[in-house]
C-alpha cells in the first residue's frame, strides 16, 4: 500500500509533523501529543487523545502541593514568631512588675531605715535662693545644714544664690536619693 501525503499536519493543534509513518496506522503530535490516525484511502477516521495531559494535571496538582506546603511552612513560621513575641511581652510585663516592687522595697526599707529622701536633684537646687533649699531640706528633716557665704555676688552672681550643694560629700545626686537625717548638708551660696 503505498501512501501520498502532500503535508502532514496535526488536526488538534495544526503543528506540521515531518516524520515517517510508513506501516503506521497511528501517531502521535509531537507538540501536544496528540494521538491520531494516518487515513490510508481506505477508511478515515481520526481518534484524539492527548498523552500529556495527564502528566499536564500531575505537574499542576505537583505545583498545587508545594504552594501548600510553602504556605504551612510560612503560617508555621507566623505562629512562632507570634509565640516568642508573646512570650517577650509576658517577660517584659513580669520584669517591670517585679522591677517596680522591687523599688517599693527597696523605698520602703530605705524609710524603715530612717532615711529621708532629697526630692530634689542637685542640679535642681543649684541657682535657687539658698534660705529657699535650707528650708525645704529642714522641712524634709535633714538637721545638720551648714551654710557657706562666697560673698561674691555681683553683677554675673544673683545673691544668696546657691553655686554648690552636698550631702554627705557628693556633689551629684538624683532626686530620688536617701540619706541618714544626720548627714552633712553644705550649702555654698552667693
Amino acid at each position: 500500500m503505498a501512501y501520498k501525503i502532500d503535508k502532514l499536519s496535526c488536526p488538534s493543534c495544526g503543528a506540521g509533523i515531518n516524520m515517517d509513518i510508513q506501516g503506521r496506522k497511528t501517531l502521535f503530535c509531537p507538540f501536544c501529543g496528540s494521538q491520531f490516525s494516518v487515513d490510508d484511502g481506505e477508511r478515515v477516521y481520526t481518534h484524539n487523545i492527548n498523552i500529556h495531559k495527564r502528566y499536564t494535571d500531575d505537574a499542576a496538582v505537583e505545583k498545587e502541593i508545594r504552594k501548600d506546603r510553602e504556605n504551612a511552612r510560612q503560617n508555621k513560621a507566623a505562629i512562632f514568631a507570634l509565640i516568642i513575641l508573646s512570650i517577650l511581652l509576658v517577660l517584659i510585663f513580669v520584669d517591670l512588675r517585679w522591677w517596680a516592687m522591687s523599688d517599693d522595697v527597696a523605698e520602703r526599707n530605705n524609710i524603715d531605715a530612717g532615711l529621708i529622701k532629697v526630692g530634689q536633684a542637685s542640679s535642681d537646687m543649684e541657682g535657687k535662693k539658698y534660705h529657699v533649699v535650707e528650708e525645704q531640706l529642714k522641712s524634709a528633716g535633714f538637721t545638720n545644714i551648714t551654710e557657706i557665704d562666697l560673698d561674691d555676688a555681683g553683677w554675673l552672681k544673683k545673691e544668696d544664690t546657691i553655686e554648690s550643694i552636698t550631702i554627705n560629700g557628693e556633689a551629684s545626686f538624683s532626686s530620688d536619693k536617701y540619706f541618714s537625717p544626720d548627714a552633712k548638708v553644705i550649702i555654698t551660696y552667693h
